[in-house]
């Protein structure tokens, strides 16, 4: 789910117009108390056109704008619930995304965000995108838990098809300096951590710079040394950690308890638990559901919602 988001999200940015053509502010149709505009339209248009493979056979330009309205709609129906239910994408958050961004693209953070303001997305229009698919990812997250439910009849059917070959997983070797925001900004947090990178990316050893900046009490001892962590164990860090090269330091992640540095020492794959195969197949079983509670969870939205097509756009 969240490696979706970060896709979709790129070719939302990536594939943004901005050419000032007559139409782009005028108002397209009302949804409920919200307007969606013809400039919405066109950039949801060609970033809808943009995410699909295959580029010699697309829809026709009518059917493209007709999927890309709709999916404006049912974005605009769930972020009024979540105003309506004040749920907010944090600092950390939106921050934590644009690192996982510019990981994805195999950039540093300032590189990505110049390419960006090269490519005609301002910062603020970064954030505001950031922000709402944060919001709508909770939302729609919170909604399919609730409604996309899982049986464990379902469960052991979904193990049962691989035929005693149990699924496998990604584990990393992982060493990390921790600081905590406890008496520092994110920036400042951010920005020590870059310095020491500099200083490891000249010869320093990670477990000597660990053991004197780390705040992680629990592995200061051990330079760092977190063991081996499972994939999906620490969602904040997969991405990370997915396209991290053996003894590569990562730019500085965020996470609930600071900001890191990490490098990952070996990777391996290895047979799932008994509790990673349940969660694993709970999670495959609730994407497999998730279009279908998708879909009636926006037919029950738009039945009571007050939408509003224009005729000529104005």
């Amino acid at each position: 789910m969240k490696k979706i988001l970060i896709v979709s999200l790129l070719s939302l940015l990536m594939n943004t117009t901005h050419a000032q053509v007559q139409w782009v502010d005028r108002i397209a149709l009302t949804v409920n108390q919200d307007i969606i505009t013809e400039r919405d339209i066109q950039d949801a248009t060609n970033s809808l056109k943009a995410s699909l493979k295959d580029k010699a056979n697309l829809p026709d330009e009518a059917v493209l704008r007709q999927t890309a309205t709709e999916q404006l709609i049912d974005k605009k129906l769930v972020l009024q619930i979540a105003q309506r239910n004040n749920i907010v994408a944090s600092s950390e958050e939106i921050e934590a995304t644009i690192e996982q961004l510019a990981i994805s693209k195999n950039m540093n953070r300032e590189t990505f965000l110049a390419t960006l303001k090269k490519e005609g997305v301002s910062d603020e229009m970064l954030r505001k995108t950031i922000s709402e698919n944060i919001i709508m990812n909770k939302i729609t997250s919170s909604y399919m838990q609730e409604n996309a439910k899982v049986t464990p009849d379902e469960i052991q059917h979904f193990l049962s098809q691989f035929n005693g070959q149990l699924p496998t997983i990604q584990e990393y070797h992982v060493q990390h300096i921790m600081l905590n925001t406890n008496k520092r900004t994110d920036k400042q947090a951010r920005n020590e951590l870059l310095n020491l990178r500099r200083d490891l990316q000249r010869g320093a050893l990670f477990e000597t710079l660990a053991g004197k900046y780390s705040q992680d009490v629990q592995t200061l001892e051990k330079g760092g040394d977190l063991g081996w962590i499972a994939q999906g164990s620490h969602p904040e860090w997969d991405e990370t950690l997915a396209h991290l090269k053996p003894l590569a330091i990562s730019q500085p992640v965020k996470s609930a308890a600071g900001w890191h540095l990490l490098r990952v020492s070996e990777k391996r794959t290895v047979e799932m638990s008994q509790e990673q195969q349940m969660a694993f197949a709970r999670n495959a079983i609730m994407q497999q559901k998730t279009p279908q509670v998708y879909q009636a969870w926006m037919k029950q939205l738009r039945s009571t919602a007050f939408i509003s097509y224009r005729k000529k756009p104005y």
